[in-house]
């Protein structure tokens, strides 16, 4: 039998699996290959007409000088916080760079369409600060400009790109597919009533207001609602629209929306480790500032370990000053988001005859689909009979060491051209219970090009708990593929086990999860763009090794 990668039963087996393959000393780095992507320049602080950099803010809402520390003393601050968030690192995300080439080279009359689409959220503040001269944003701004252009947009959702986002239609299509409105005049909202002006307006020439939409979902709604149509080369819309990200929407249609949890509540909570409410002073300027609540922790956390992990490896390549031990701190972080999105438990576990019979119910707990947002995500059932000796008897949802869904035999299951389909039971070991959304094109084939895509061929991703079909927009997130299985809820569904499993005494299952699939990676390698190429070169050096979001076990 296989080796077991999933296994997860001390902590640093864990750590292990949330990376991908093995560590690296903290300061190695990839050779890039000679088509590759050359290094991003250096980061550098610098201050444009309406957006600047958050080394601007780092000055005052560091947890330098006792503030923005809980009441324990631990360091609670944006600047802190943010380093290891996925927003921080959109623009210099390897990933990102190569699909957003290879839409460009599929669209290359299109290519500034392409280039709008692409860094509305992923680069807001560069490609919002050239709007306003009269220019437009290209892949070499955001890739080899050193300038305030290129700082701005590899700066990614910068502190001063979602404090500037204007309360006025957030939450409605019109702001969709990060159309969001900024204000005007340097004005950056916060939570807190009466800020206090003069410092923020002496040192970086901006002025804090009471905004109480930065701690509304319906801030979150603009990038995370992401609604896209299929293009022709010269980058007109040709086929129908497809719903590529509805994060927002799935949350709108849950039982937490109506019960007033917000994303922020999960994604920047107003409390520390303990649960104890963040009460504590924004800045040390001027001295008498009082302590303030609430006060959010900005680590915007998601369960993308892997990719941070990359980072980590490649940090020299990506020209932040941010260091490869606080990446990993973050892969820790974002591991730990993860084990707490799900649950999974065994009923009826028993053997019969030589058959395990079983019903697994994995529990979604978050307040939206799991996995969400970018399609290709994947989320599935490993599952393991023992017998007396330890010895396998029974498994299916093993991956070998390229992260590849494989059967008994060491087969491959997952090819890119191949669509997995939803399985209420499992009843032989090539048989994957798997909740995943599956792009199609034109021809029905899945597709890893968003701007290719027709439709979802496949989404039985879980919903969210108490998720609503007649909320608004809620057709948007239905479920595809599921329709006969009975037992696929909002919040859970129930995999029914019935298995050829001699001697076994001992069921194990893991719910493993990969935010970047082989799949995915192939797709990405066959652009032959120089951003492909480099991104193909970091995950050839680090597999997309699962992590495990929950366990159980069963004794028969």
């Amino acid at each position: 039998m296989r080796a077991h990668p999933l296994r997860a039963s001390v902590p640093i087996l864990v750590l292990i699996a949330a990376c991908g393959g093995s560590r690296r000393d903290a300061d190695a780095t990839i050779e890039v290959p000679a088509a590759g992507l050359t290094p991003l320049p250096p980061a550098a602080a610098v201050d444009g007409v309406d957006f600047a950099t958050g080394e601007r803010c780092a000055a005052c809402h560091g947890a330098a000088g006792g503030v923005i520390r809980d009441r324990a003393g631990r360091d609670v601050s944006p600047v802190t916080a943010y380093a290891t968030s996925m927003m921080n690192w959109s623009a210099r995300d390897p990933y990102w760079l190569a699909v957003w080439s290879g839409e460009r080279a599929a669209h290359a009359a299109g290519a500034a369409v392409v280039d709008d689409l692409c860094t509305r959220c992923h680069a807001p503040m560069g490609a919002r600060e050239l709007t306003r001269g009269g220019a437009v944003i290209d892949f070499a701004t955001v890739t080899a400009d050193p300038g305030v252009a290129g700082q701005l947009a590899r700066e990614g959702v910068g502190c001063t790109a979602c404090h500037q986002i204007a309360a006025a239609g957030l939450g409605t299509p019109a702001t969709y597919d990060g159309q969001f409105t900024t204000t005007s005049g340097r004005q950056l909202a916060g939570p807190h009533a009466q800020p206090f002006p003069m410092p923020m307006r002496r040192h970086v020439g901006y002025t804090p207001v009471e905004g109480a939409h930065v701690t509304q979902s319906e801030l979150c709604a603009s990038c995370h609602t992401v609604i896209t149509r299929p293009l022709d080369t010269a980058g007109q819309p040709i086929g129908p629209e497809v719903n590529e990200q509805t994060t927002y929407l799935e949350w709108r249609a849950s039982g937490l929306a109506r019960a007033g949890v917000s994303c922020q509540a999960c994604h920047a909570p107003t409390t520390d480790v303990d649960g104890a409410p963040i009460v504590a002073k924004l800045s040390p300027m001027p001295p008498w500032l009082e302590p303030r609540a609430p006060i959010g922790r900005h680590t915007f956390l998601g369960a993308n370990a892997y990719m941070l992990a990359l980072l980590a490896d490649n940090q020299a390549w990506t020209g932040s000053a941010v260091t490869p031990a606080t990446l990993r701190a973050g892969v820790d972080a974002a591991s730990a988001m993860g084990r707490a999105a799900a649950t999974l438990t065994i009923a009826d576990a028993a053997v019969g005859g030589g058959r395990l019979r079983a019903a697994v119910r994995v529990t979604n707990l978050s307040g939206h689909k799991l996995p969400t947002g970018y399609p290709g995500r994947r989320m599935w059932l490993h599952i393991r009979a023992l017998d007396a000796t330890g010895a396998v008897v029974f498994e299916s949802g093993g991956v070998d060491a390229a992260g590849h869904l494989v059967d008994a035999t060491g087969a491959r299951l997952d090819p890119g051209d191949v669509v997995l389909p939803h399985r209420d039971r499992v009843a032989g070991a090539a048989e994957v219970a798997l909740w995943e959304a599956v792009q199609v094109g034109r021809t029905g084939a899945p597709t890893h090009a968003l701007l290719e895509a027709w439709g979802m061929g496949k989404d039985d991703r879980l919903l969210p708990r108490g998720w609503d079909p007649t909320a608004p927009d809620a057709a948007r997130t239905i479920p595809i593929g599921v329709a006969d299985d009975a037992d696929f809820a909002p919040g859970s569904d129930v995999v029914h086990l019935d298995v050829a499993a001699p001697g076994a005494v001992r069921l194990e299952v893991d719910l493993a999860f990969q935010s970047v699939p082989p799949a995915a990676i192939e797709a990405v390698a066959a652009l032959r763009t120089p951003a492909a190429a480099t991104f193909a070169a970091m995950t050839a050096r680090r597999s997309p090794t699962p992590i495990v979001l929950a366990q159980a076990h069963a004794a028969l």
